[in-house]
């Protein structure tokens, strides 16, 4: 993770500056489904005092229907990801761990298959508990904040949950499957 020194006040990105208007709608859409609140900085300093507020640099990534991907720099500066402990590691499988399995399959004269699982905005239903909405601030206008009642793009816990939750299907899977041979990659 990057080292740069602590700065719990960080400006934006200029691709979040240049889509503040898309932004601020996107943030007012995702206040409605309780995602996010805004509220007068002075009062957020108050409930979340010293290195608990975090103000982060955001940056905007333009998707296919004219709107941004949010990303919250949870690294620089803030370092709020160098401050995330995991409880234990995770490892993702790639290429060679399907290689392995296809050839597996082949020599055993079995067949593979693939599903895969994805979730829209999957870091944004991750819930963070109220003692942590401090450390992922934001600001769009000067004067108000924004808090993050849920992950953020650019926040590495998100995943970490999503992992586990994809471990007990692969466990109950692993249930039916008795004892035939049955490989798995989360």
């Amino acid at each position: 993770l990057d080292q740069s020194d602590l700065d719990l006040d960080r400006g934006n990105y200029s691709s979040a500056a240049d889509a503040q208007a898309t932004l601020l709608e996107q943030f007012r859409a995702e206040e409605v489904e309780g995602m996010v609140f805004e509220a007068p900085e002075d009062k957020v300093r108050v409930a979340y005092p010293g290195e608990r507020l975090r103000i982060a640099s955001l940056g905007a990534i333009e998707k296919s229907d004219e709107s941004f991907r949010v990303i919250h720099d949870g690294t620089h500066g803030v370092r709020v990801n160098n401050d995330v402990r995991q409880r234990d590691q995770l490892t993702m499988p790639g290429a060679p761990e399907l290689r392995t399995v296809v050839s597996r399959a082949a020599r055993a004269g079995t067949s593979c298959w693939t599903v895969k699982a994805d979730f829209s905005r999957a870091h944004r239903r991750a819930l963070v508990r109220r003692l942590d909405w401090g450390l992922q601030a934001c600001r769009l206008r000067e004067g108000h904040l924004w808090l993050n009642r849920v992950g953020t793009f650019g926040i590495g816990t998100a995943s970490y949950w999503w992992q586990r939750l994809a471990a007990i299907l692969a466990r109950v899977i692993l249930c039916f499957a008795e004892r035939r041979e049955l490989m798995q990659l989360i």
